[in-house]
């Protein structure tokens, strides 16, 4: 007999089957696999705790590059600016007037006054001289703590005590002065040459004493004799003679073209041989005789000085020089401006 499908039919047929053949083959494969592949057992608590650990770590982690590779951006743009701009060097703020910040002001502590003044004054010249303070003038002394204060005039260390116009008879050698504690024009201008006698003359210890003597044309010299007192109101004020050893040249030298007369030539203070009131005597010097012997002597060199014998008109040499009868220079009167200094 004769079929009852086309022939085309027919080979869709046998290719449905075949493809259905094929699926139940996979599908097989697939359950046997599936029955015999191993079961995995549930985790544990601590294996869910450390992987979500490890997941938090990573995490981190990540957050740290990602933070670090932003910072690395920025400083990269920082220290490249872009090829465009031009740097310029930075312009000073400029400050108006209005705005200028007024200088602050501070309060210096106070000073103590200068050493040497009357708010701090100086033991001595000497003390002012050893701290570095050597200009001559005028400053305020007090010896110890206790005593007053005075002016002064220092020169060199040395401390001045009193001031002779050779020519007044304000320090003749009988003069109480000389014997005074009371002083004399201690207000006086000290850098000028007017008659002074200051505290300084009882109250200032000595182991020096300075003359001074400058004549009418201006010329001064000086002679340094080394005496150690408690003042020279202590050497002087006694009227007992002390007597020194500077010699007859030395004397002279303090009054230019000067004489004495070549005997005797007693010298010191309070130099008076013999009370008549006419023969020669001085306070701080030399007298001279044209004899062997100090009893009528006839010439004087000094401050202080007193008698007028063999001097013409009677005349008082109170300081500088005075010389009659045989001086080794001839007779002179000479007046000095007379200052002595102690230390």
């Amino acid at each position: 007999g004769t079929s009852s499908f086309a022939p085309d039919q027919s080979g869709r047929l046998h290719d449905l089957s075949s493809m259905k053949q094929i699926f139940l083959l996979l599908l097989g494969i697939a359950l046997c696999a599936a029955f015999n592949a191993p079961q995995r057992s549930p985790r544990s608590p601590q294996e869910e705790e450390e992987e979500a650990l490890n997941q938090l770590v990573e995490e981190e982690l990540g957050e740290q590059e990602t933070a670090l590779e932003q910072l690395e951006e920025e400083e990269t743009a920082m220290t490249e600016p872009p090829q465009s701009a031009t740097t310029e060097p930075p312009q000073p703020e400029t400050i108006q007037p209005s705005q200028a910040a007024e200088p602050e002001q501070t309060t210096e502590p106070p000073t103590e006054p200068p050493y040497g003044s009357e708010g701090n004054p100086a033991q001595s010249c000497q003390t002012l001289f050893d701290v570095g303070q050597t200009e001559a003038g005028v400053y305020y002394i007090q010896p110890g703590p206790d005593a007053h204060i005075f002016r002064s005039y220092c020169e060199n260390g040395f401390t001045l005590v009193l001031k002779v116009d050779g020519r007044n008879d304000t320090f003749e050698y009988f003069s109480p002065l000389w014997t005074s504690r009371e002083g004399y024009e201690v207000d006086a201008d000290l850098t000028a040459d007017v008659e002074v006698l200051l505290p300084s003359y009882w109250t200032m210890r000595i182991q020096q004493v300075k003359i001074v003597m400058k004549t009418d044309g201006g010329e001064e010299n000086s002679l340094l004799v080394p005496f150690i007192a408690n003042s020279l109101y202590d050497v002087i004020a006694d009227g007992r003679y002390k007597w020194t050893a500077e010699g007859r040249e030395a004397w002279k030298s303090l009054v230019p073209d000067s004489s004495l007369q070549r005997m005797c030539n007693q010298e010191g203070f309070n130099v008076s041989p013999n009370p008549n009131p006419i023969n020669h005597r001085v306070r701080i010097g030399i007298v001279g005789n044209n004899e062997n012997e100090c009893w009528t002597v006839d010439s004087h060199i000094g401050v202080g000085g007193g008698g007028h014998a063999c001097i013409p008109d009677e005349t008082v040499v109170v300081s500088g020089n005075a010389a009659g009868c045989d001086g080794d220079n001839g007779d002179r009167v000479i007046f000095t401006f007379a200052s002595v200094f102690v230390k």
